[in-house]
């Protein structure tokens, strides 16, 4: 016997026709749908925002911001620079053009042109403002080791190293407090993220289930409304799998990827969007692996779209053998067909057993290959970062922000790869179903109701004879 079931071929990964019919089962369901969305919007931004806290820690507060530039006379200065004349001589001997300045008040641009110029030095300053009597005091205490300026002091990143433990503390008290600050931002957003996706996937798996709900209730009906003769030529188990797997197939789309894909393509965006605006340079870096993951992710996506298909095709040949095996048992035993029955069997399962092999190992390999991309990514982010941060063209932070955002970069990446084979098994089981909800129906009527029957039997009229 054939066990291949012709339904169970998959379609187009995308329907437009089916997807608009698939929508009217969600428009009841549309606010909490678009609350869904909602939220998932809100977790990206909450997902794009926390590196960047981390660099605004690391750069602000834990760095040194302050650096000594030597800048020629035809060079413009204004705002928002801030900067500090310094007595400090040049190599020519002249001291007009030398500058304590805050790094963090830089352009970019201005920024990445006097890194290239070497107008930067490579030595950061601690910034100190005369406006506490304790601050006065370490000061005078240490006054060899400070740089007197308009409005303050500065003191070398080495020279601080020499003070007194609670002297570095008090003159850093304002960077302890920004951190403390950015650290209870950053629990706040740990919070808010976890209370979002908790209250996001309740609502879609909320919504996912009254889809499937309302899905069954209508196909089952339809069902109840269809001739003798679709039975006739349609096996009983075809028509269960509709009611139930192809149901919850559909529903698998709505929860996990309909939502998630416009996820991962904001994130993506987003994502790429804040790494030009922190360096341009490190994202393009990054940007020239984006080839490598999406020839990856297709190759993966032909693999695994074969090797899905196989495991749908010996799942059903499987169960049309244990179905006709199960139910013919007598017919079995009265020919006893035990030994070709297990026989067959055994190339049955071991045939689902291959099947499944290959989809785990496409699985398998797919998985280390974008991780072996991405780990390749941050060696090289590492590797030109870390000769840029020692020229001090780029800021610790920076190095640590995108070390983070290569994997929220390349992780919607592998998602939506593994999206594409859910998408495309519920536009298979859509297709079904729309398949059975498109058979034509008979109008039943209501019957005809006995309002004063007995229930008893009356013989009138009734002889036998013999001829």
């Amino acid at each position: 016997m054939d066990y291949n079931i012709e339904d169970e071929k998959l379609g187009q990964a995308f329907d437009l026709r089916l997807m608009r019919r698939l929508i009217t089962f969600l428009k009841p369901y549309k606010l909490m749908f678009l609350i869904a969305a909602m939220l998932v919007f809100a977790l990206t931004a909450i997902e794009i925002a926390m590196p960047y806290i981390t660099k605004m820690a690391i750069d602000r507060y834990m760095t040194l911001p302050f650096a000594v530039a030597t800048l020629p006379a035809e060079e413009p200065i204004g705002p928002p620079v801030i900067l500090f004349p310094l007595s400090l001589p040049t190599q020519d001997g002249s001291k007009e053009n030398t500058y304590l300045v805050d790094l963090r008040s830089l352009p970019n641009a201005t920024r990445i042109r006097w890194e290239e110029h070497g107008y930067i030095g490579i030595e950061r300053y601690l910034f100190i403002a005369v406006d506490d009597a304790a601050v006065i005091a370490v000061v005078a205490r240490h006054a060899e080791l400070f740089i007197p300026l308009q409005g303050g002091y500065a003191i070398r990143e080495e020279n601080l190293a020499l003070l007194p433990h609670n002297d570095r503390v008090l003159l850093r008290e304002r960077s302890l407090r920004g951190i403390s600050l950015l650290v209870i931002v950053f629990v706040i957003a740990l919070v808010m993220r976890f209370v979002f996706n908790a209250v996001q996937v309740y609502i879609l798996q909320l919504t996912g289930q009254r889809v499937m709900y309302d899905m069954r209730h209508q196909i089952f009906s339809h069902i109840l409304r269809l001739p003798v003769r679709f039975f006739d030529r349609t096996p009983v188990g075809r028509v269960v799998t509709r009611t139930t797997n192809d149901v919850a197939a559909i529903n698998e789309m709505y929860t996990m990827v309909l939502v998630t894909l416009f996820r991962d393509f904001f994130l993506i965006i987003g994502v790429f969007i804040i790494m030009l605006r922190i360096d341009w340079q490190l994202a393009l870096i990054i940007l020239g692996f984006t080839p490598f993951l999406f020839l990856a992710a297709r190759k993966f996506r032909n693999h695994a779209r074969e090797a899905f298909r196989n495991v749908r095709r010996t799942l059903a040949k499987l169960n049309s053998f244990l179905q006709e095996s199960i139910s013919g048992m007598e017919i079995i035993h009265l020919f006893v067909q035990e030994i070709k029955s297990n026989s067959r069997f055994s190339n049955v399962n071991a045939e689902k057993y291959q099947a499944e092999i290959k989809q785990m190992l496409s699985v398998a390999v797919f998985n280390p290959i974008m991780g072996l991309i991405g780990s390749i990514a941050i060696a090289a982010i590492i590797w030109y970062g870390g000769f840029d941060l020692l020229r001090g063209g780029l800021s610790f932070g920076v190095l640590v922000a995108f070390i983070a955002y290569i994997r929220l970069f390349f992780q919607p990446i592998m998602n939506l790869s593994q999206s594409y084979n859910v998408l495309q098994g519920a536009m298979a089981s859509s297709e079904r179903i729309f398949l059975l909800l498109d058979e034509e129906a008979e109008d039943r009527g209501k019957g005809q109701v006995i309002p004063d029957f007995k229930g008893e039997i009356e013989f009138r009229d009734v002889w036998f004879a013999y001829n």
